[in-house]
């Protein structure tokens, strides 16, 4: 009788003691075969799922050489694996998204701009290639757009 007392106890114990985990798949946009396009100076909301990419791309002007600012706007991040609740953004000069054509990289931890100065400059009439990774379920609004000073602001 004491045996099914104790059993009787761990069940409803381990019943009561359940861990509810979040849950929810986020979005991913994009692929790196086929990249979202960006308009020079115009918003585009996005997403991005936990632990994935999202693949965008734009173009500079003909007369576009110079700085470059991504704004990241509206962040809002959950469901993440790292404390620090952010996202990157890797910038690549090539479709391959291949490291070895990485430029430049920089991560937000809230709302910011980011800006992609590589040797000082962007060349015009040029293609480049954004990937943002997700180190949670993230949604934001970007804008890619010419000027700014090195760095990010968060």
């Amino acid at each position: 009788l004491k045996k099914l007392f104790y059993l009787l106890l761990i069940i409803t114990l381990s019943s009561s003691c359940s861990i509810e985990e979040e849950s929810g798949e986020g979005t991913s946009e994009g692929s790196a075969t086929s990249p979202v396009e960006l308009t020079v100076g115009t918003a585009k909301s996005g997403s991005v799922a936990y632990n994935d990419n999202s693949f965008y791309k734009f173009t500079t002007s003909s007369t576009g050489a110079g700085n470059y600012k991504l704004v990241v706007a509206s962040l809002a991040v959950t469901d993440s694996w790292s404390s620090s609740k952010s996202v990157t953004a890797y910038i690549y000069s090539n479709s391959s998204y291949a490291h070895s054509y990485e430029l430049e990289f920089d991560s937000c931890l809230a709302s910011c701009t980011m800006v992609f100065d590589y040797e000082d400059n962007l060349h015009a009439s040029t293609t480049y290639y954004l990937k943002i990774y997700g180190y949670g379920n993230a949604t934001y609004s970007l804008t890619v757009s010419k000027g700014g000073s090195e760095g990010s602001k968060n």
